[in-house]
């Protein structure tokens, strides 16, 4: 699953605004507030597949269950 808006980044990851967004990439990744928000997003969904590779049993225990 990948993020398809800023808004669900934003809110899946925790944070208040966009700004926290980019604060938060900016550890990671070269980001400012002015930049595009597809790459905004792109960044987003890079961080979060590095994440997830870090964890993989703690993201697996939040998928839904597939009855």
């Amino acid at each position: 699953m990948c993020y398809q808006t800023l808004d669900e980044a934003i809110f899946h990851e925790g944070l208040a605004s966009r700004l926290e967004l980019v604060e938060k990439l900016s550890a990671r990744f070269s980001t400012y507030n002015e930049m595009p928000d597809d790459d905004l997003l792109e960044l987003a969904n890079q961080y979060r597949a590095e994440k997830k590779s870090q964890y993989p049993d703690r993201i697996a225990f939040n998928d839904p269950i597939d009855w």
